[in-house]
């Protein structure tokens, strides 16, 4: 049911009536079609030189489901279950169209495509399987654009919703992850639905919605553990209904956190059999981050780098300020908002790791609480300096002052996805510059090197030992990139007491910088995106 605004409550209310609802769709569909449009814009981008770091865990665990007859994927670090089961359908269409295999068997041409050392890169055989994987990151992305606006029409109201998809929409962080077959994007996407689930469930507490809501959380844990976190907006609901003060209340609670594990082992069914394996993922999951911090640093370091990574600071000083209206003056679905937001800050810094990137399950949510500040500062100086004929124009400029710095990092961002990154730039130098039969060593995150090459990557250059006589007779070339090495002399200058973690590398890099410099590729704003590669000759190859 709708719900109405309330006297002395105009700052948050619930969906406004239909009234003007076709224009409301009508800009979400536009809004829906932009994501798209952006996010299909450089959908290939580093194919097939490289890919993501993390995006063979997604690829080549969905074929194994796909063409391994098996539903154990193989790998239960996120889980990432809405991704990986969905991804390998994806892979059994494909295989029907492209190879002939029905879809009751296995395609050994697939699964031997797909599961190999090189897949560390993205081959070319191989491209064709991450570009499914990233349109379904892409897919679910533009699906949380839409679920962001029914987030903000039912806890604020539509114009509220409309202006936080857009933010949305245009994120360029967002639109990264929407590239990327990664869980990031299913997790906000899921993330909102168990919101939207959890709000109508305040509004109406019967047990259908209990049930919805408790599915909802399940399948969001499905996608990141973390998400399970999200079983406090099912509380909070249950509690700003009402429904705790009888009986049948709390045995429809009770219905809704059974619903939970119902939903999440849903879409993970090997789970259960695989608890050893699970075991190991989230040991690995839970190592130390290689430069540790902790708990209190790494909560700080989300509300002083990782939200603002992600908002930009004038969206982020937004929503804090979004979030302290609303505990003031908003209504109940408003502030389970603000609670689950917060909690959910806390809970990701839980763990030793720590990324930007974890903040994505929850941005829109902090997307909503931004745009509901902004139309409110729209509303008070209409109201205080009587602009009524220019109430338009006060809110384009309002808007465009605290959009401008996200629309800018997202128009450069969908240039450069255009233009050759600097990876690829360096593998074209290698193929135009180096002879055949060199041999080279190239760290992971340099990209997969394609030619008539004797070709060693491991995954840091100084894992293959000191860099003397004995180890540069072996090779004639040398690639490595900032991203392997600038981060030991990052802790080398943040942790100088931390000796052990870095000495070994710095002692490799160090003499490795003193060779002979071949190609250097740098990026640029307007140049090219990418870390700084660079390709050394050995000192001891016997090549000219």
């Amino acid at each position: 049911m709708v719900a109405q605004e309330q006297p002395g409550q105009r700052f948050a209310v619930g969906e406004v009536s239909h009234a003007g609802s076709a224009g409301a769709y009508a800009m979400l569909a536009a809004l829906c079609a932009l994501a798209l449009a952006l996010g299909a814009f450089g959908l290939g981008y580093g194919l097939p030189f490289f890919s993501h770091i993390d995006e063979p865990h997604v690829v080549e665990r969905a074929s194994r489901v796909a063409h391994g007859h098996t539903l154990n994927p193989g790998w239960f670090g996120h889980p990432g279950s809405t991704v990986i089961y969905p991804l390998a359908g994806i892979y059994k269409v494909h295989s029907a169209i492209a190879h002939g295999v029905p879809p009751w068997r296995p395609d050994p041409v697939a699964y031997a495509t797909l599961h190999r050392e090189s897949l560390r890169f993205a081959t070319p055989d191989a491209a064709p399987y991450y570009l499914l994987a990233r349109t379904l990151s892409l897919t679910y992305f533009v699906g949380a654009v839409a679920l962001t606006f029914v987030l903000g029409a039912q806890a604020f109201n539509r114009r509220t919703g409309l202006l936080a998809a857009a933010m949305v929409a245009s994120s360029a962080v967002f639109l990264e992850y929407a590239r990327i077959a990664r869980t990031d994007t299913a997790g906000a996407f899921y993330t909102l639905l168990a919101l939207i689930a959890c709000l109508r469930l305040l509004r109406a507490p019967g047990w259908q919605h209990y049930i919805l809501a408790g599915l909802a959380i399940g399948l969001a844990g499905a996608t990141r553990y973390l998400c399970l976190s999200l079983g406090v907006a099912l509380l909070a609901a249950h509690g700003f209904s009402g429904a705790w003060r009888n009986q049948r209340g709390w045995y429809l609670l009770l219905v809704g956190l059974a619903a939970i594990p119902v939903g999440f082992l849903a879409v993970t069914p090997a789970l259960p059999f695989a608890l050893g394996t699970v075991y190991r993922n989230l040991m690995t999951e839970a190592r130390d981050s290689w430069l540790p911090l902790s708990y209190p640093a790494k909560v700080w370091w989300y509300v002083a780098n990782g939200v603002p990574l992600v908002l930009s600071w004038p969206l982020w000083l937004a929503a804090l300020g979004g979030a302290a209206l609303t505990v003031r003056r908003g209504s109940q679905s408003a502030r389970l908002l603000v609670l689950v937001a917060a909690i959910f800050l806390l809970v990701i810094a839980l763990p030793a790791l720590y990324h930007r990137r974890w903040v994505l399950s929850i941005a829109p949510v902090l997307y909503v609480l931004a745009a509901a500040l902004l139309w409110a500062a729209v509303e008070t100086l209409r109201k205080t300096l009587g602009w009524r004929r220019h109430v338009a124009l006060t809110s384009a400029v309002l808007l465009a002052l605290s959009m401008a710095g996200p629309l800018a990092a997202t128009v450069q961002q969908s240039y450069l996805v255009a233009r050759p990154d600097t990876r690829e730039q360096a593998l074209r130098w290698i193929s135009a510059h180096v002879p055949p039969g060199a041999r080279i060593a190239t760290e992971s995150y340099a990209g997969l090197i394609v030619g008539d090459y004797q070709v060693t990557t491991p995954f840091h250059l100084f894992r293959l030992g000191p860099f003397d006589q004995a180890l540069t007779t072996q090779y004639d070339y040398f690639v490595t990139t900032e991203l392997n090495y600038g981060r030991y002399y990052e802790a080398a200058a943040r942790h100088p007491e931390d000796v052990a973690f870095y000495e070994e590398a710095i002692a490799f890099y160090s003499r490795l910088f003193r060779s002979e410099l071949l190609a250097e590729f740098r990026p640029g704003p307007w140049t090219a995106q990418g870390p700084v590669v660079r390709i050394y000759r050995s000192p001891g190859s016997s090549l000219p």
